[in-house]
């Protein structure tokens, strides 16, 4: 097929069904030169040829030297030092057999004993059901080694992580007998907390309630009988997008919740002093010109170095 060929071209079936095999066929290409970039790359990364050069990690030389994402080159690396056991996917990886995406998934998770296995699955599967099928068996894997291991979906624990915008996120996973513990202490919390400000201004007036209109008596009555679901239902024939107030309900209640946790955990630090060695205090450390560099800068950092945004 020509590279001349354009959008406005008349094509035939043959045609285009020679696209389209040319199209497989350029990608196993670029996967037999991305084996051989992976192959490379493993070889440098053993020798340590990047530590000479001022950078922290071969990633970091890596996404410097190729110009990718960190992300993207911490992958690669864990993908090439990972294909150095795997010697059935590399052999099929450097015949273009395995595309990259499926070789990326079944590193995360294959051993050098049930490689097969997953290569079985993965000349028969798309990209995305092996993605699917590592993470599940991830997930599912106990590690033999460790007496009383759990599946990964059984753990316990809380994360904490910085979000870009200054925030800060915390994730638990708990049994759910302690998640039932914590959940009702956010509810008592809640329920001894202010009473609801915007009760009264998530009740839309009736039409019959405005002066010069006269009410309808069939809508006011499928109103008083569910008005939201009423609400909902002429919107959705009408095209119109769901209710604002609505929305904003949930992220209120949502803003509620967060400060319900937040009472909890100050209540108990203030009748439990003990667990600081001393009373409880929160340290923010900031300065004149922090302060006053504007909106969305730093205002000050926490006494651990986690900086606080000025808008938080």
């Amino acid at each position: 097929m020509s590279d001349a060929a354009t959008l406005q071209d008349s094509l035939s079936q043959e045609q285009l069904q020679a696209i389209g095999d040319e199209i497989a066929t350029f990608a196993a290409r670029i996967d037999v030169a991305e084996h051989a970039l992976i192959t490379r790359l493993r070889v440098f990364d053993a020798h340590e040829a990047w530590g000479g050069t001022g950078f922290l990690s071969c990633a970091h030389w890596l996404s410097w030297r190729i110009s990718i994402g960190l992300k993207a080159a911490r992958e690669k690396v864990r993908v090439a030092r990972a294909l150095g056991t795997l010697t059935a996917v590399d052999a099929l990886f450097s015949r273009g057999e395995l595309s990259y995406s499926k070789v990326r998934a079944i590193t995360r998770v294959a051993t050098p004993e049930n490689e097969q296995e997953f290569i079985d699955a993965a000349v028969h599967a798309t990209a995305s059901q092996i993605e699917l099928l590592t993470r599940a068996y991830k997930r599912c894997r106990i590690d033999p080694e460790i007496p009383g291991e759990l599946p990964r979906d059984q753990r316990r624990f809380v994360r904490r992580a910085e979000t870009l915008g200054g925030m800060v996120r915390i994730e638990m996973q708990l049994t759910p007998e302690e998640a039932a513990v914590v959940w009702e202490a956010m509810q008592s919390a809640m329920s001894t907390s202010e009473p609801e400000a915007s009760a009264e201004a998530s009740v839309a007036p009736s039409p019959a309630d405005q002066p010069g209109q006269a009410p309808n008596t069939q809508a006011s009555a499928e109103a008083s009988t569910d008005p939201t679901q009423a609400q909902a239902s002429t919107e959705a024939s009408a095209g119109m997008p769901a209710d604002p107030l609505a929305a904003t309900y949930g992220e209120q209640l949502q803003q509620q919740q967060a400060d319900a946790i937040v009472n909890i955990a100050r209540a108990y630090l203030q009748h439990s002093p003990r667990t600081l060695s001393s009373g409880y205090e929160l340290v923010v450390i900031t300065s004149k010109d922090q302060l006053e560099h504007g909106p969305g800068g730093v205002g000050g950092f926490l006494r651990d170095g986690t900086p606080v945004p000025l808008h938080v």
